[in-house]
């Protein structure tokens, strides 16, 4: 599975990896309710973690109910934003001790 961001739909979408061959790939999921999807990363879990730029949040997706028909969020992380300064939550990475690096 391959996942994408698509910032101003306000969703994270999955194609499936032979779809991505093709001319027109297929969207096989989606995540959405988010406001401004910008990065994703996964963790040594399998869990996706999403900077939801404009919603000022950091996101987590239950890695094991990424392949359900309702992927569930673990966690959000809030409070990220500073929009006086333009500052929001735009990129994600994890360092070899598993720590959740964001950036912005």
């Amino acid at each position: 599975m391959t996942f994408s961001a698509y910032q101003w739909g306000g969703c994270v979408l999955e194609f499936s990896e032979k779809s991505l061959v093709s001319a027109n790939p297929i969207v096989s999921k989606t995540l959405g309710n988010l406001c401004g999807p910008r990065d994703l990363e996964f963790d040594s879990s399998g869990n996706l973690w999403v900077a939801n730029e404009y919603g000022g949040t950091v996101v987590e997706f239950n890695g094991a109910s990424l392949g359900s028909g309702r992927p569930s969020v673990s966690a959000v992380i809030s409070g990220l934003s500073q929009p006086a300064l333009d500052q929001w939550p735009t990129s994600l990475a994890f360092d070899q001790s598993s720590n959740l690096w964001i950036g912005w």
